[in-house]
């Protein structure tokens, strides 16, 4: 049965993506005209891998790789389908099954689509490909930045990439360069690796994303240590760049949050944070969606419609924000592209609550079960780039969510890197009983370890959000002086809340949000209290309709991730 997976591999990699795998793995005692009419042949292939970053539209092109799905094994064949069917079955129990239906087919064969596309490079040398586009990425941002007269004194910026994804590119770089394969680059393979390490690292300590650049060092470093040497001979030529890049990049991040008076940088400053940027709002917001609907959520990629209806235009983190958007902004929704593309981008910063709360539990399982299934292969291979890759991802979606589709390419990275590992544990028959049970049923240890992975992910990706509620609080809660909702006379359609609050230690967070029946945040705003800790005032609000419900919050301040519990709650019950 081993022989006839790997007879079927060889066949279904006969297309141009395989055959760039067949390239790039070629043995390096091949004669020179061999492997540059290889390159030749398959030039095309590696010039698309490599514009992933600078064009990232061009790898919608995987799609075509859910056409090629019968190249996978069958037991591989029925989890991706399962997975699909999960998430198509949950769109039936949503407000609106019909757009959750035809965007959870599109972003399902995407992700099926990648995974087979990763399956046919099917080797982890493939992936060398990427780093001319993400290194092209990484220097886009710095000139970007210092053409605006920010290099230093602000967090770096780019065209198009977010402050997170932009960090996972220079983690992806990092990897990438850490774990070059030994046989590409020539002479020039030390300085290649060498230069993009150090772009790798100024990008992530410029950035100031911390999940990112904690990602990137945890991810070299649980690949150093799970890596297992295969023979006497086998020589690790990566470790002592794998040593030198974790020594940089952890002492440079060490000084940057140590020398704030001596160079002032906002990326430092924010290094040096430990509060959540509001993520525990995001994380209530999409909590309450979940709760609305715990089955079918609601619908893929229509969060954002549930949570940014219950707003005026839009909620903006922060310490002290308020519902609405600024000039600029206001002006871009105005675009008909744009309200559209915003609530199909709206993130929960955590990939359980992100599914949970699209998807609910039926979808989520699905999505998790194929989440369990590659970052088990990619252990499984003890390859030392696919295991820094999953690690790092990982670490990266207990704050973001760095594995949805789609993205400016990085989360497509993910699943491409799924299905090169998926393709390396069956070449190396790693998984006891994959390829002893026939096609005449079910492979139950595939199954299985893809549920074990993929529950311990999900236990594992809520830990942020429930460990506030863990822990015992002895602070003493804040007493309700006076709490009166009126229409407010001066603009027409608003509300007032006149709020009275006592015993507060100290400046606090206020949270507001409105039940109608589904909870969203109306408004965050930062108060201090009197001398006698006390604190009266105003919040405006639009106006409420019928059977409405008031809940307010009381947070600490700077919320960091062991105090983001509430320190008291209120509620009011509108007629």
């Amino acid at each position: 049965m081993a022989m006839n997976h790997e007879r079927t591999g060889r066949e279904d990699a006969a297309g141009l993506a395989s055959s760039l795998s067949s390239a790039v793995s070629s043995s390096p005692q091949a004669g020179p005209e061999r492997q540059l009419a290889g390159w030749k042949r398959h030039a095309w292939t590696w010039l698309w891998l490599a514009l992933w970053g600078p064009v990232p539209a061009l790898n919608w092109l995987a799609f075509l790789g859910a056409l090629r799905v019968r190249a996978l094994p069958p037991e591989l064949r029925w989890l991706l389908l399962g997975f699909l069917g999960l998430q198509l079955l949950s769109a039936g129990f949503t407000p609106t099954p019909l757009v959750g239906l035809g965007v959870g087919l599109l972003r399902g064969l995407f992700l099926i689509g990648l995974v087979v596309t990763g399956w046919l490079l099917g080797s982890a040398r493939a992936l060398s490909a990427l780093l001319p586009g993400l290194v092209a990425v990484l220097i886009t941002a710095l000139a970007y930045s210092a053409l605006h007269g920010n290099l230093l004194h602000s967090r770096l910026s780019h065209p198009s990439y977010q402050m997170v994804s932009l960090g996972l590119a220079a983690a992806l770089t990092l990897w990438l360069a850490v774990f070059w394969p030994r046989a590409l680059g020539g002479r020039a393979r030390n300085w290649i690796r060498g230069g993009a390490v150090l772009l790798a690292l100024t990008v992530l300590l410029l950035g100031g994303s911390r999940a990112p650049l904690m990602a990137a060092l945890l991810g070299v470093a649980v690949a150093a240590a799970m890596t297992r040497r295969r023979g006497p001979t086998r020589r690790t030529a990566w470790k002592p760049m794998a040593l030198a890049a974790l020594l940089a990049g952890g002492g440079a991040a060490l000084w940057a949050t140590q020398a704030q008076e001596r160079l002032p940088s906002a990326a430092g400053a924010h290094l040096t944070q430990l509060g959540l940027n509001s993520r525990d709002t995001y994380w209530e917001e999409a909590a309450n969606v979940f709760r609305a609907s715990p089955l079918g959520g609601s619908g893929v990629g229509q969060l954002g419609s549930r949570v940014l209806s219950t707003q005026e235009n839009c909620f903006q983190g922060g310490q002290t924000q308020t519902v609405g958007c600024p000039a600029w902004m206001l002006k871009l929704g105005a675009q008909p592209w744009f309200a559209p593309a915003r609530k199909l981008s709206w993130l929960a910063h955590n990939v359980a609550l992100q599914n949970l709360a699209e998807t609910g539990v039926v979808g989520a399982a699905g999505y998790f079960l194929v989440l369990g299934l590659v970052v088990a292969a990619a252990f499984a291979t003890r390859r030392p780039l696919l295991i820094a890759a999953v690690t790092g991802y990982s670490v990266v979606n207990l704050f973001d969510n760095s594995t949805m589709l789609p993205s400016l390419a990085v989360s497509e990275v993910f699943w491409l890197v799924g299905g090169v590992a998926l393709r390396e544990v069956y070449r190396q028959g790693v998984w006891p009983g994959q390829v002893r049970s026939g096609r005449t049923r079910f492979h139950s240890t595939v199954a299985g370890r893809a549920s074990v992975w993929g529950g311990g992910l999900l236990l594992v990706s809520l830990v942020p959000v429930l460990l506030p509620y863990l822990i015992p609080s002895s602070a003493v809660p804040p007493a309700l002086l006076a709490l009166n909702v009126a229409r407010s006379g001066a603009v027409e359609g608003q509300t007032t809340l006149h709020l009275g609050l006592g015993s507060l230690p100290g400046p606090v967070r206020l949270r507001l949000e409105r039940c109608a029946p589904v909870c969203g945040v109306e408004r965050v705003q930062d108060i201090a209290p009197d001398s006698r800790l006390e604190w009266w005032g105003a919040l405006p609000f639009p106006e409420l309709s019928p059977g409405t419900t008031l809940k307010l919050q009381v947070l600490p301040p700077e919320t960091s991730l062991l105090s983001a519990r509430p320190l008291g709650e209120f509620v009011w019950q509108g007629p």
